[in-house]
């Protein structure tokens, strides 16, 4: 208990940091006055909202979960009592839509393996779990070991090199081979082929039926989780999932089955090569063994079944603005935004509750500060403020993307969006402020130099997907 009070202490005291940087910089951009006296951001009150947020009450704060109510009335109070306004044409400072949940039905859904003369009759949960974006059906197949499952031209590399996958299972190992990286395997910075969709759509394309991905077991920490409960859900009630894997019409039609599975189905299947999946793993890190291997004797049956019809859930973006000083409104719009929902919780026994804390109670309690100091600047800022807690973004990304479809506000009104999400856990280091090209860098740096901020400022251009 006195380890929790001071991790959540010090986790306020960086985020206070990192907030009253924040603050100014906002402040000096959308042409604020002077704060009232007294300070607006406080670690208390941030460890007070988070606490609240991430409390066992809230039960992970799931779309559609009966915790995730609480929090929009949370949020929707402290808006009211700083005094933001609805946007024009809304009736309420929270905007509903409604998401569709497409989950698996666990009972129907099965997996069986055999390999070396041994059998598994995989449980769902325990040894393995569905994608969302996999197809549904059923398959009986050969199964065949591609690696990391990548083809990267450009890194002269390639898994499938000499390996017949056409009309096979491949079972492939999550993330990408080190060296990709240079050689830091605790990177957690990953190129694109890293992606799950990614190497299904790699696969596919070699003609294999599907994919079984397992998470590498000598770069993982014991605590990773094997699979997550938490659905995905859609804004469509026809479509299992909206592109939050990638943005990739053909994978969101794909009919190929996409399956993680546990330690136990992996060695099961590395069992004929008398080799654990990590003894595996090092294998392909020192090179001693062909990135692709077929497994002798190695078969899957998959069957893979849906709800139908799916099931609706509400889901309520909450956000308020605070009016700008321009007579003529004519400024673009700042939006500052974070999402507020969670993933839930867990079947099992002991502790099964997700609480989010810093994932994104912490973001959230960001917002609410920065909406109660700027609701005290006088006079006030030149641009409106929109202050945005999205839900549904942890199943799939659904609250900003109905924000956006809603055409709630035009983009040509908004001028830029500042977003928060896992503020709390930022190691003690100064601010970095990472800007798109040298004049916004230049722009940032001449702002801060005024003012009693520690912030690095750097210049990153390239585009980096992350898995």
């Amino acid at each position: 208990m006195e380890h929790d009070r001071t991790y959540r202490k010090g986790m306020m005291r960086r985020t206070d940091r990192f907030l009253a940087a924040a603050t100014v910089f906002l402040a000096t951009l959308s042409g604020c006055g002077t704060p009232l006296k007294g300070e607006s951001v406080t670690a208390t009150e941030l460890a007070d909202h988070v606490t609240f947020l991430a409390a066992d009450d809230r039960a992970g704060r799931l779309t559609g979960g009966p915790g995730i109510r609480e929090a929009e009335s949370y949020i929707t109070h402290q808006f009211e009592t700083d005094g933001l306004l609805r946007l024009p044409g809304q009736t309420d400072l929270r905007d509903v839509f409604f998401v569709y949940e497409r989950g698996f039905d666990s009972r129907r859904t099965q997996l069986y393996l055999s390999a070396g003369g041994r059998t598994l009759a995989a449980r769902y949960g325990a040894n393995f779990i569905p994608f969302p974006f996999s197809g549904s059906g059923a398959w009986l197949k050969e199964v065949v070991f591609a690696g990391y499952g990548i083809t990267a031209p450009e890194l002269e590399y390639d898994d499938y090199r000499g390996l017949d996958v056409r009309g096979k299972i491949v079972l492939v190992l999550r993330y990408e081979p080190a060296r990709f990286h240079d050689g830091r395997a605790s990177s957690k910075e990953y190129t694109a082929h890293a992606v799950f969709t990614s190497k299904l759509k790699n696969a596919l394309m070699h003609g294999a039926a599907g994919v079984l991905f397992h998470t590498d077991e000598l770069y993982s920490s014991p605590t990773d989780s094997f699979y997550s409960t938490f659905p995905r859900m859609s804004l469509s009630r026809f479509s299992s999932d909206d592109g939050w894997f990638g943005g990739d019409d053909a994978m969101e039609r794909s009919d190929a089955p996409a399956l993680k599975i546990s330690g136990e189905a992996a060695r099961l299947l590395f069992a004929a090569w008398r080799r654990t999946p990590a003894e595996m793993e090092a294998a392909l890190a020192n090179g001693s063994t062909p990135a692709g291997l077929n497994l002798p004797n190695a078969f899957a049956r998959i069957i893979v079944r849906r709800h139908e019809p799916p099931v609706t859930h509400r889901a309520v973006n909450v956000m308020g603005y605070i009016p700008g000083s321009d007579p003529g409104q004519t400024k673009p719009w700042i939006i500052i935004a974070a999402h507020y929902d969670h993933i839930g919780t867990r079947e099992g026994s002991g502790d099964t509750i997700y609480n989010g804390a810093d994932d994104n109670a912490s973001g959230t309690a960001g917002i609410l500060e920065l909406a109660e100091a700027f609701s005290r600047y006088s006079p006030p800022p030149r641009h409106n403020l929109l202050f945005v807690t999205f839900s549904a973004e942890e199943v799939g990304l659904l609250g900003s993307r109905a924000f956006l479809e809603k055409k709630i506000l035009s983009p040509e009104k908004i001028a830029f969006m500042v977003n928060l999400d896992m503020i709390g856990r930022n190691p003690d280091r100064t601010i970095e402020i990472i800007c798109r090209d040298q004049v916004h860098a230049t722009m940032v740096e001449r702002y801060l130099a005024s003012e009693p901020i520690q912030a690095s400022v750097r210049v990153e251009q390239e585009d980096r997907t992350f898995s």
